[in-house]
């Protein structure tokens, strides 16, 4: 970015971007097989009615909330996080690139770990550490003074990530392996699909409130929203989830 500019740097990079998700669709294509059998000889209904609503277990209306709640904290700074990064905390397009490395780096040493950690102990302590640890961060961004505390601070979020629990979004490893531990196989598409739409629309304005926040009173504002609602997301997650003592297909 230092050396092209914005404009350029970044066209160069979808490009690129572009290009890597042409070729892992082609990888997937021809890898993935169909693993779904259906017994009766025919394919389940695609229609969503409200039976489809009444059907749903508990605790997967719970997790559709909580979903919801923490994409809406979410996306309030998705967009700006960057933005606060160099406009905020002064740090350079250079450190902001070489802090993204760092954190994917932690992201994918501790991915594994995460996961065996979900099958041995559980999803939903999993969970709650990603839940917990994604809103305290973004608290957290408002108090970094410079470079080393932005790094510190990226790196701690990373490795809750990394206990699979989606943060503030919909998602993640323990997240998908607790509802294949609730619903069956034949309408796990379906629930991550509602889940998915769901999350999208109700958290679509967000966005547009996390800039009127920055812009009307001060750039902390929304991270500090940010880390209220997606505190309250995890704590409706704690009491509203009770994870199966065993899998639904035991």
């Amino acid at each position: 970015m230092e050396k092209y500019g914005y404009y350029k740097g970044v066209r160069m990079f979808l490009l690129l971007q572009i290009g890597v998700s042409l070729l892992t669709t082609a990888i997937r294509y021809f890898t993935i097989k169909e693993t779904m059998v259906h017994q009766s000889g025919k394919r389940p209904s695609t229609k969503i009615t409200r039976q489809t609503f009444r059907e749903l277990p508990k605790q997967i209306v719970v997790m559709m909330v909580v979903s919801i709640i923490a994409s809406f904290s979410g996306r309030l700074v998705m967009d700006f996080t960057s933005l606060y990064a160099l406009e905020v905390i002064r740090v350079t397009p250079v450190q902001l690139g070489l802090i993204n490395t760092i954190v994917g780096i932690i992201s994918v040493a501790l991915a594994l770990p995460g996961g065996m950690l979900s099958d041995r102990y559980g999803r939903k302590k999993n969970i709650m550490v990603s839940r917990v640890v994604s809103p305290v961060t973004q608290y957290l961004f408002t108090v970094a003074t410079g470079f080393e505390t932005y790094t510190v601070i990226r790196a701690f979020n990373s490795v809750g990530l990394a206990f699979g629990g989606g943060g503030l979004t919909t998602g993640g490893p323990s997240w998908n392996a607790l509802i294949a531990d609730i619903v069956p196989p034949e309408k796990r598409a379906t629930i991550n699909g509602i889940m998915g739409t769901l999350t999208a629309v109700v958290g679509a304005p967000s966005s547009v409130l996390g800039g009127w926040l920055w812009q009307t009173y001060h750039p902390q504002l929304p991270f500090q929203v940010s880390m209220i609602i997606g505190l309250i997301a995890a704590t409706i997650f704690w009491f509203g989830v009770d994870e199966p003592s065993k899998s639904i297909e035991e």
